[in-house]
């Protein structure tokens, strides 16, 4: 009987409980991370990576980069092209807002996508790489017009671009021909264009737009199929940490330059005004920071030993006196170096004259100012202890006849003379031993 009761309170108890709730499953999640007007450099690409082996781990639906970018390096584009090739989750390339662009290695980038998609009003296109230093190939059978190395090595570096571009353009369905045309002969085209080309999959308006047509589209990733679910997926915008941030920064050529000669005068002061210690841990501080920029660019680096050699024939002028020619000569060198420091590579400007010439003329004045008064100091007389004495004036105290007593800083002093003196006669202190003075009567000194 107490079996039955305790079956039946059992019963009773499980018809009353609730029914436990089916687990639900988290909403999708698509990772979105934006270049807006943004070189492809070191940083980007390790932006970039992190963003996309996050979504992995995450389990993301998809990663998108929001592409707006003039171009960049290529060894920064190579890692980042990699990246994509191997994700384990969806890959896709936006060129958006409307106005943005994907030139240079931005072209690179939007082919190897698993979907490559463009907002209307943008372009894609001109990805011919530039060898620094290098001019286009010339053919014919004068000697004067055959090839140069540097000329060989830029044809070389076309040609390995352009069979990198056709392959990415083959590997994901894309057109090859455009792919390869828009590497060699620099073409660019607009939205609709490059959707009939087929350089592109689709064009989405805003965001909203592009994961309404990603929902339920069937990707080939890696060895298997993907089939994104984009409709309701909450969107996690990945930005760039603080770090990169500011590192990404230092990739502006014009910053980059005003860190190098800032690092320049701030060691430069330290040197002529030894134990201040600020200026020098400034200028080092931003040495490095102005090295760091220049890894990210691509620097000329004849032009850089320009600068150094316009910054050293303005410090000889103080030594060498040429009348303003070392100067004259070392300014020159500075605007040529600083004009020319930065390679106009992948997107990459120039510095502008507008920062160019009065930022150079204005340091190598203060740099002739600041080693002229160096050199003055260290040629001044001295004005203290026994070495400031020589020259001075002083009394004689009593007759002297080879040694006796002058008066001079408020004090008696032991001198000697060669001359025969009289008290109260004015002298001149010419040298000294120890504490004795060698004096010479004034009058006879001056004649």
């Amino acid at each position: 009987m107490n079996h039955v009761r305790r079956y039946a309170l059992a019963f009773l108890l499980l018809a009353v409980l609730p029914a436990k709730a089916p687990a639900q499953e988290p909403p999708p999640r698509v990772i979105v991370v934006a270049l807006d007007d943004q070189l492809i450099q070191p940083v980007t690409q390790r932006y970039l990576s992190r963003a996309i082996q996050q979504a992995a781990e995450r389990g993301a639906e998809c990663v998108i980069i929001q592409l707006d970018t003039p171009g960049g390096l290529m060894d920064s584009t190579r890692p980042i092209v990699r990246d994509i090739l191997t994700s384990e989750v969806p890959v896709i390339v936006y060129i958006a807002p409307s106005g943005a662009r994907a030139g240079s290695a931005g072209v690179f980038i939007m082919l190897a996508a698993h979907l490559a998609v463009m907002a209307p009003g943008t372009n894609i296109g001109a990805g011919h790489p530039a060898a620094m230093g290098a001019v286009p190939l010339v053919a014919g059978d004068n000697e004067l017009l055959k090839p140069t190395i540097e000329q060989i090595l830029s044809e070389k570096v076309t040609n390995d671009a352009v069979a990198w571009a056709r392959a990415l353009a083959e590997y994901r369905g894309r057109n090859a021909e455009w792919a390869a045309r828009a590497v060699k002969d620099s073409i660019s085209s607009p939205a609709q264009e490059a959707l009939r080309e087929k350089v592109i999959d689709f064009l989405a308006a805003d965001l909203s737009d592009l994961l309404t047509q990603l929902d339920g589209r069937r990707i080939s990733v890696n060895d298997r199929v993907a089939v994104l679910h984009t409709k309701d997926a909450v969107i996690e915008r990945m930005e760039m940490s603080g770090p990169e941030h500011i590192l990404s920064l230092l990739a502006n050529p014009t910053l980059a330059y005003l860190l190098l000669l800032l690092g320049f005068s701030g060691l430069m002061f330290e040197i002529t005004h030894p134990g201040i210690w600020i200026p020098g841990v400034f200028g080092l501080a931003c040495l490095v920071l102005s090295f760091f920029a220049m890894q990210m660019l691509p620097i000329n680096y004849a032009a850089l030993a320009l600068i150094v050699l316009g910054l050293l024939l303005v410090v000889l002028e103080v030594k060498v006196h040429s009348y303003g020619m070392l100067t004259t000569a070392g300014i020159v060198s500075l605007l040529i170096g600083s004009a020319m420091l930065i390679e106009p590579v992948g997107g990459v400007e120039r510095v502008s004259w507008l920062v160019v010439a009065p930022v150079s003329i204005a340091l190598a004045l203060i740099m002739l100012l600041l080693v002229s008064n160096v050199v003055r100091a260290h040629r001044a007389k001295v004005q203290t202890g026994m070495d400031g004495m020589i020259g001075a004036l002083a009394q004689v105290r009593g007759d002297i006849d080879g040694e006796g007593y002058v008066y001079i800083a408020g004090a008696l002093w032991r001198a000697r003379c060669d001359l025969p003196l009289q008290d109260g006669e004015t002298v001149c202190v010419e040298s000294f031993d120890g504490l004795t003075l060698y004096v010479k009567p004034a009058e006879r000194n001056a004649s």
